[in-house]
């Protein structure tokens, strides 16, 4: 009797495997909730601050105010949550020991981490959006119901700032499967994330001026974030060229970790 070789995992057999992880993994689920609670939840604070802030400002500062960039900043933290959903896409699987399953069913690295980008991307994007558009209608409606100025969908670049904050928000995803495939530690790479997003960027003001100029301008997530800006500010990269760049660094981020993932022991 001869035996037969199994035939090789094709790229959407791996994506079927990955898409069945995902959505049994209780981490990743929660973490996906999380970005649109947490998202719209801090949006209506934000807009409730904001519009007591409003109306406690001199007239000739009221005319500067801003509601998009208002409600938009609580995306500043409900990032986190994603790109931890995009780190645990990874580091689940190593700390439960069955990343070498992974790797002996899909033995060509390259494909089995294609298909965890592309179910964290998609993901990604549809959590995101959501995000996005219930983090806008939230903090709009709390600043229109205590009189202060706000914004709707049908307002010039309301819609495309909306559109932009999710497909930031799915690029953070991916930034986190990179990080968690190169850190292969849950609690690492969520920290370095936290780091790296948030942190280093809120202390900018406390840096040399030059290096200040440099972080507002060029660090990913700061350039990436101008894709839902509302107020162009000179100091920032413009929408366009800002998520260009943090669509490279997280391809380069990407590169690095596939050589990694191709060539260390699971």
């Amino acid at each position: 009797m001869t035996r037969t070789t199994p035939a090789p995992a094709t790229f959407l057999d791996a994506l079927r495997s990955e898409w069945s992880k995902f959505r049994t993994g209780r981490a990743t689920v929660v973490n996906a909730l999380v970005t649109v609670v947490l998202g719209t939840g801090i949006a209506a604070l934000f807009g409730s601050a904001g519009a007591r802030e409003y109306a406690a400002m001199p007239v000739a500062e009221q005319t500067a105010f801003d509601p998009g960039g208002t409600v938009f900043r609580s995306l500043l933290l409900s990032q986190l949550a994603l790109a931890a959903m995009g780190a645990l896409t990874a580091t689940a699987e190593y700390r439960a020991g069955t990343m070498g399953v992974s790797v002996t069913a899909v033995p060509r690295r390259g494909r089995l981490l294609a298909a965890k980008a592309a179910v964290v991307a998609l993901a990604g994007l549809v959590v995101g959006e959501i995000t996005a558009f219930s983090v806008f209608l939230a903090g709009n409606a709390m600043l229109a119901g205590q009189g202060a100025p706000h914004l709707t969908l049908g307002d010039d670049g309301a819609l495309g700032a909306v559109a932009g904050a999710g497909l930031y928000l799915a690029l953070i995803g991916l930034l986190g499967l990179a990080t968690g495939v190169l850190l292969r530690a849950s609690a690492g790479a969520i920290t370095a994330l936290a780091a790296g997003i948030v942190l280093l960027p809120a202390l900018a003001t406390s840096y040399p001026e030059w290096l200040a100029s440099l972080v507002l301008r060029y660090w990913p997530s700061v350039a990436g974030s101008q894709i839902f800006a509302f107020s162009p500010d000179p100091r920032f990269l413009p929408p366009g060229p800002g998520f260009a760049l943090c669509c490279a660094f997280v391809a380069v981020l990407a590169a690095v970790a596939l050589a990694v993932f191709r060539t260390r022991d699971v």
